[in-house]
């Protein structure tokens, strides 16, 4: 998930978010000194920090799942700690795989410090959950449907090709962060029950999110020969498959393919809201959320329409305005 919640939209969370951040801080500059490694050059890569001017709803989305359950307050704070260090690791892991042809002398870094996040992250789960706890079986799913859904993109992501809605539902398999978190919260509020119908709400709000991060992240996409279903889209309309590169793309304003990425957008968040409605748990402020991106995607679905090539050079950022839902 993107940088697309503003602070003062989520200001409730800001106080607990910035502890976090010292805290994930502190404990990996103890770990790294033991190694003496760079841990600041390192840590974060072009951003070095949880909180910029916007808070990242991969930071946001267990305070959603959690705010209205009943777990006490050392709990969610060593929760949240855990759930730093492990998206942390999932996600520079992905950005390695994706990044290291842009600069193959960083791998080595790179992997100590996915060792050093894994090896964190795993410490404070294991403080969390004993051995027995229901919460591992989840926990060896969701990274075995992670690493499955890696080599498929490794693998069919590679070539420009035509996309079925199977493919598209596969986008769901890398949400492993969310779908552990969502388990761990679960489980820690005696909502087991609740699971599968979490993961779900997760692969649709992951596969809406990827849709307009695709066309946000064309650029790198194309740099790194990994064909979205936005940049497959492009080349089959615009019949550039042999002359595809920045200033084509961008000289041929694609709108169609802009158009059909934000209608799967919009589908997969209409899905998302659908399968809400059947919680015992209150999701009301990623409901919020949800409602109030949906109606800056159909806003950006408009303007590609008439200004694709803003769209295309900005991204749908700029065009999107989260901090407040009663603009309708």
């Amino acid at each position: 998930m993107d940088n697309r919640s503003q602070l003062g939209f989520y200001s409730i969370y800001l106080e607990d978010i910035l502890n976090l951040e010292i805290k994930f801080n502190q404990t990996l500059s103890e770990l790294s000194d033991k190694i003496d490694f760079p841990s600041e050059k390192w840590i974060f890569n072009k951003d070095k920090r949880f909180i910029k001017n916007s808070i990242s709803v991969t930071v946001l989305f267990p305070y959603w799942l959690i705010e209205s359950l009943p777990i006490k307050k050392k709990v969610k704070e060593d929760l949240m700690l855990a759930g730093a260090f492990y998206s942390r690791y999932i996600l520079t892991l992905d950005s390695t795989m994706d990044d290291t042809q842009k600069d193959p002398q960083q791998l080595p870094n790179r992997l100590i410090l996915i060792n050093i996040l894994q090896i964190k992250a795993m410490e404070l789960l294991r403080q969390l959950f004993p051995s027995d706890s229901p919460f591992w079986k989840y926990y060896d799913k969701y990274m075995l449907e992670y690493w499955k859904s890696v080599a498929w993109e490794k693998e069919h992501s590679s070539r420009i090709r035509r996309w079925c809605i199977t493919d598209i539902e596969r986008i769901g398999g890398k949400s492993a962060p969310f779908k552990v978190a969502g388990a761990a919260i679960a489980i820690l509020a005696n909502k087991e029950e609740e699971i599968a119908k979490l993961e779900k709400l997760i692969e649709y709000s992951q596969t809406a999110i990827q849709m307009i991060d695709d066309i946000d992240d064309w650029k790198d996409d194309l740099i790194n020969n990994n064909y979205s279903y936005f940049l497959c889209e492009t080349a089959y309309e615009t019949k550039l498959i042999e002359d595809f590169n920045h200033e084509s793309i961008i000289k041929s304003s694609p709108k169609f393919a802009l158009t059909k990425t934000l209608n799967y957008a919009i589908l997969y968040i209409k899905k998302t809201l659908n399968i809400m409605k059947n919680f015992t748990i209150d999701l009301k402020s990623l409901k919020e959320y949800l409602v109030l991106l949906m109606y800056n995607v159909e806003n950006v679905k408009r303007l590609s329409i008439i200004f694709p090539k803003a769209i295309l050079s900005y991204g749908t950022s700029r065009f999107m305005d989260l901090q407040e839902i009663n603009k309708k």
